[in-house]
């Protein structure tokens, strides 16, 4: 299946992941949150109901649902 990752998601991700290695100088967690995000969107591709249901009050988001990056779990796909 194909997937999109839309430019603002991606910036998130990158952020997230500088955050690791420069700020916080730590590489090995810089790398585990890459996989652990790929390893969460493959996973959410299988099962693309999983997660809560967000009510918004927007209609346009009606379906939105997130879910935790495995070992990052503040961190929501």
């Amino acid at each position: 299946m194909t997937y999109i990752i839309r430019s603002a998601a991606r910036d998130d991700i990158l952020r997230q992941f500088r955050y690791y290695l420069v700020d916080r100088d730590a590489p090995e967690a810089a790398n585990r949150f890459l996989e652990a995000v790929q390893e969460t969107v493959e996973q959410l591709i299988r099962t693309p109901k999983m997660g809560a249901p967000k009510y918004l009050g927007n209609e346009t988001l009606r379906d939105l649902r997130s879910w935790p990056v495995r070992g990052f779990e503040n961190i929501r796909v």
